[in-house]
């Protein structure tokens, strides 16, 4: 489950860092990543560039 471990390991980053909102750089395995927690916090996703 690399996927789920990649999530929670930038959930609680972004978490500890108080990070209201971000972008997202997504590239071939970061893509399924970076699409989940887009889809996941809509309100926290600023950009996505692929």
């Amino acid at each position: 489950m690399p996927l789920i471990g990649s999530l929670r390991l930038i959930e609680r980053s972004t978490g500890a860092l108080l990070l209201d909102r971000y972008e997202r750089y997504i590239f071939a395995y970061g893509t399924l990543v970076g699409l989940h927690l887009a889809m996941r916090y809509l309100e926290r996703i600023s950009a996505i560039i692929s």
